[in-house]
């Protein structure tokens, strides 16, 4: 049951409200912040040119922190900020370049041919020529979380998280 008040008498019960409206309002913003959390991890796994994803480590250093007001979303990899704004052309070392060659299974041990090749030296030949294409032309860039961040406001997601913890409490007869 709704019951009508003036403009002026919500005023006041606003007014009044003080600590319970800033806390209904950050709980809200939390709320919202997980759902970025989860559109920043499904920018991530479909970011294009092709998704930037080998072990996990940027998906899974999406963080919240919550403070008593709101909360911030922070990707903490030390290579977030290289997949989503690129790089200048650059040499990375080779060896992790291997292990992730590796990893991905583009050395299979055979050659153009089908003929069996070792393994480590395709490996290594393949992480040369990544290298090389690295060196000149850097990493592309990805913009996962600022895609992410046009979805998530696009969707109006704040807006409707912190509405509906206004409404519940309204629904508890504080509004």
């Amino acid at each position: 049951m709704r019951k009508r008040v003036s403009l002026t008498a919500f005023a006041r019960r606003v007014a009044n409200l003080g600590p319970d409206l800033e806390a209904t309002v950050g709980l809200g913003l939390q709320d919202a912040a997980a759902e970025l959390k989860r559109e920043v991890v499904r920018e991530i796994d479909r970011a294009k040119p092709y998704p930037a994803v080998d072990q996990a480590i940027l998906r899974s250093s999406v963080e919240i922190r919550t403070t008593k007001r709101s909360a911030v979303v922070a990707v903490n990899a030390p290579h977030a900020d290289a997949i989503e704004n690129g790089t200048r052309p650059f040499f990375p070392p080779i060896e992790p370049l291997i292990a992730w060659v590796k990893r991905k299974g583009f050395a299979s041990g055979r050659d153009r041919r089908g003929r069996f090749s070792n393994r480590d030296a395709q490996a290594r030949s393949i992480a040369y020529a990544v290298q090389q294409k690295i060196g000149r032309d850097g990493i592309a860039t990805r913009h996962y979380m600022r895609k992410a961040w046009a979805r998530f406001r696009a969707r109006k997601v704040a807006e409707r998280c912190i509405a509906r913890r206004l409404d519940t409490l309204a629904r508890r007869g504080k509004l």
